[in-house]
């Protein structure tokens, strides 16, 4: 909850500042950027042998992801290297590594283990934003390894048009932002989730190490 508060208003603000980004009058070189054509990629495994019933499901992986198709080689390189690199994970080398180990852990776990809950993991992508200035992606995440729920979450990644960059808070503020921002944060959630000042995060449900909204 606390990282989408500050996701929201990065997606704010970063919408404000390109748009006031305008061409100097006197400047003699122009530059037209077409949007960026794409595609939709799936790759999905599931759990060999399983045959789902009414009380037990099979494990899967699946992520539905995007791939730049145009732009230059140098652009389409850069964003979708950015975005392999968000769905492959730490442990492994690109997308389809990362499903295969998936289920490998799993029925390992489920080898050793009582009979547990089908884990299951999802990624899905989305282009929300595609115009001469920024190509902008959200990608809802989902993984459900046992316990009680899943683990839910929505990452949004905004890349320059022009180099493929992926752009972050530090690209578009000054040094030192960090407290102010974290303090508007912070005043959006409690205003959201009706939390008065005289009550701590903690007391209010949200796992913040310290109580410090960052």
């Amino acid at each position: 909850m606390t990282k989408m508060s500050t996701l929201i208003l990065f997606w704010a603000t970063l919408y404000g500042v390109s748009c006031q980004n305008k061409p100097k009058e006197n400047s003699t070189i122009s530059q037209t950027v077409d949007t960026l054509a794409h595609t939709s990629q799936t790759i999905r495994k599931d759990e060999p042998n399983c045959t789902p019933t009414d009380i037990q499901a099979c494990a899967y992986f699946t992520a539905t992801f995007i791939q730049v198709t145009s732009g230059g080689e140098y652009v389409m390189k850069a964003i979708n290297e950015q975005i392999i690199d968000l769905l492959r994970g730490e442990e492994y080398t690109n997308v389809e590594a990362h499903a295969n180990g998936f289920i490998e852990e799993y029925l390992k776990e489920k080898s050793e283990l009582y009979p547990m809950g089908a884990w299951s993991k999802s990624y899905d992508q989305k282009v929300i934003r595609n115009d001469e200035e920024l190509f902008v992606i959200s990608t809802d995440f989902y993984t459900f390894t046992g316990g009680a729920h899943g683990y839910y979450s929505t990452v949004y990644e905004n890349y320059d048009r022009v180099s493929g960059k992926l752009i972050t808070l530090n690209d578009i503020f000054e040094p030192g932002y960090e407290k102010r921002l974290n303090e508007i944060g912070e005043e959006y959630l409690r205003r959201a989730m009706d939390i008065p000042t005289t009550q701590t995060l903690s007391d209010a449900g949200f796992i913040i190490d310290n109580n410090d909204f960052k």
